[in-house]
């Protein structure tokens, strides 16, 4: 058994490798992307994998929309574990971009921050949804199924879980954009192009609001990098992927401080679920 939709795998493969080769949208194995393909098919990013290392035959994980059963290898490539978002890159258009960029995050990881989204979601006039943290993974899903969002304006609510149903093809009222406090953005559009343009232009934007630039990052990382004094270089020696998230990191807190906002944290709760979920210690073993 063979996919017969090649050329969208190729058109997701060169999304992935276009967000997954920017440090200041994807740290690490963070993020994934998908594209519904022909037949009731959808293939996602693997878990635990770069985006920049996707191709038209290798990364991805092929699951059937209707019930999320992964189908990998029936058709013939790696068995490799669908992303744990693959829930709720269902209910999005055809083509779905979730990143974790250093840009978006900036307001999403504020208190303040939510006020800055509903400002520049205002230029670009598309519907979109704000959610607070949600433990990733089903949890998330069933949080977006049903549409609970802050009473902003343009979001999207639907009046009934339908719209939101995996067999739904009408898709005109599902959100451009998901923004996920403490997480991160979601960009969905019929085609590749239009995801990639959207993503570029939200984060563009939030940038501009913040008073800084997209380079700005590639400056401040670079010194993030350099060791300050010896115990640094004892205690807090650090591999390339642990260096991408403390630059993000840094960076964010960063900016947030900057422009006198107070930095929200995940809580208690939150981290203990990450520490103690099997996706997550599975997702860590892929690059380390």
């Amino acid at each position: 058994m063979a996919l017969k939709d090649i050329q969208s795998l190729r058109e997701l493969a060169e999304m992935s490798i276009k967000v997954g080769s920017r440090v200041d949208y994807t740290q690490g194995g963070g993020g994934n992307t998908s594209v519904k393909l022909d037949n009731g098919y959808m293939a996602i990013k693997a878990s635990g994998t770069r985006l920049s290392q996707m191709t038209e035959n290798k990364g991805f994980a092929v699951v059937q929309v209707s019930d999320l059963k992964d189908v990998t290898a029936d058709f013939g490539y790696d068995p490799l574990r669908p992303s744990v978002e693959a829930s709720f890159h269902v209910l999005l258009k055809k083509f779905v971009c979730h990143t974790h960029p250093v840009y978006a995050n900036i307001p999403l990881c504020s208190i303040e921050g939510t006020a800055r989204i509903i400002k520049i979601m205002k230029e670009i006039d598309a519907s979109y949804l704000i959610l607070p943290y949600i433990n990733p993974g089903k949890e998330l899903a069933d949080y977006m199924k049903k549409g609970l969002t802050e009473a902003i304006p343009q979001a999207v609510i639907p009046d009934h879980e339908e719209e939101f149903d995996y067999t739904d093809e009408d898709s005109n009222r599902r959100p451009i954009a998901v923004f996920m406090q403490n997480h991160g953005l979601v960009v969905s559009a019929d085609t590749a192009e239009k995801c990639l343009e959207i993503h570029e232009k939200i984060n563009e934007l939030i940038a501009m609001e913040y008073g800084i630039k997209e380079g700005d990052f590639d400056a401040f990382a670079k010194d993030a990098a350099k060791t300050l004094y010896p115990d640094q270089q004892v205690y807090m020696s650090l591999g390339d992927v642990q260096q991408e998230i403390f630059a993000a990191v840094s960076f964010i807190h960063h900016v947030i401080i900057n422009n006198n906002e107070t930095i929200r944290g995940m809580d208690d709760s939150a981290m203990d679920f990450i520490g103690n979920w099997e996706s997550e210690a599975y997702r860590k073993t892929v690059l380390s």
